[in-house]
């Protein structure tokens, strides 16, 4: 979908948004094969900027806008792709929040497993490599912690309110 949406006949939101649900399967998967608890990062206060509005309050107001105005003006296709397009934006500002932080905690453990430093991209290449070609067993201590982590927190960025996310926080005791 994401490749559908950066390079196809229909570079429309929902696919967009439709790509980011490919962490509703992993969760699932990690839920039945992984199952256990998991921290998931909590997001930090927002910074104090004396630009105003910040970059979250802009797109809280332009989500908002959608969901009040665009849906409450229009039906049928518009009015779906308002809600799309305010639920990516929700997407959007939960990213903002602990994407950086995620993504460099996913960064640190892949480093650790594969005893290698470089950037996050190569890492989770090196580790597809390593478990394809069985240099990295999957009973590889830290590897299933590693995958829990990362799915769970992808989950909660891109669809916290999906059932396999709270079934992983409630395994995690949340």
């Amino acid at each position: 979908m994401a490749h559908a949406f950066r390079e196809g006949p229909d570079p429309s939101v929902e696919r967009a948004a439709i790509g980011r649900r490919t962490s509703e399967c992993q969760v699932d998967c990690v839920n039945l094969l992984i199952p256990g608890p998991v921290e998931v990062i909590e997001p930090k206060g927002t910074s104090s900027s004396s630009d105003l509005p910040r970059i979250d309050e802009l797109v809280s107001g332009v989500r908002d806008h959608l969901r009040a105005d665009v849906m409450e003006a229009t039906e049928g296709r518009t009015h779906f792709m308002a809600r799309v397009a305010g639920n990516a934006l929700d997407i959007v500002l939960r990213e903002l929040a602990v994407g950086d932080e995620h993504r460099r905690l996913e960064q640190s453990r892949l480093a650790s497993l594969l005893g290698v430093e470089t950037e996050i991209e190569t890492l989770r290449w090196k580790l597809v490599e390593a478990l394809r070609d069985g240099s990295m067993p999957l009973d590889e201590p830290g590897l299933a912690q590693h995958l829990r982590t990362t799915v769970v927190n992808q989950i909660a960025i891109d669809q916290p309110k999906y059932s396999g996310y709270r079934a992983a926080i409630r395994q995690a005791g949340r």
